[in-house]
């Protein structure tokens, strides 16, 4: 599983592309917190991406290959004192397979939804995530709902407050 460290600076590197920052500053962890001019910068982009993965589900066992679109949209607001507002939303598009041991069809479907705040100075930062997987397959007993949050936040003197990771995987 990914630290929250790298998370944030996944995600603040994606806010600094996307506002098509080149400067700003690293916090003591070497998050990079961009440096952006006024709250009338805000970058957004919905693509649509090839998705594959493989799920094994939990009540038979069964793997299954995954196919088709993540629907990825992401918007970066800088607040006009330097720090910035993130949001990323990633959903399944006719995500779809078949089972390799009994050829049962599945379909993945779900959201996840990010959320990132970022002061100037670079700290406070306030980071969540809320991911809803569900594996749906023909007949009773065959879905699986896999649930995750997580949450961090970093104080103004660049110390952890917060540090949230639940997990829940449903069979049904």
């Amino acid at each position: 599983m990914r630290s929250r460290a790298t998370w944030v600076a996944s995600v603040a590197a994606v806010a600094a592309f996307l506002l098509g920052c080149d400067q700003g500053t690293r916090s003591p962890e070497g998050l990079f917190v961009p440096e952006v001019a006024t709250a009338s910068d805000v970058a957004a982009t919905s693509v649509k991406e090839p998705f594959s993965g493989i799920a094994i589900v939990c009540n038979s066992g069964e793997i299954v290959d995954l196919a088709g679109t993540l629907h990825v949209r992401v918007r970066v607001a800088p607040d006009g004192n330097g720090g910035f507002h993130a949001s990323f939303h990633f959903q399944p598009m006719g995500v779809g397979g078949v089972g390799r041991t009994t050829g049962t069809k599945f379909r993945g479907t779900g959201v996840t939804r990010s959320t990132q705040n970022v002061s100037g100075s670079g700290y406070p930062i306030v980071a969540t995530e809320v991911n809803n997987f569900r594996i749906i397959g023909q007949g009773p007993g065959n879905n699986q709902l896999v649930h995750a949050v997580t949450h961090t936040t970093i104080n103004a003197n660049g110390e952890l407050t917060a540090d949230v990771d639940l997990f829940s995987d449903d069979c049904r």
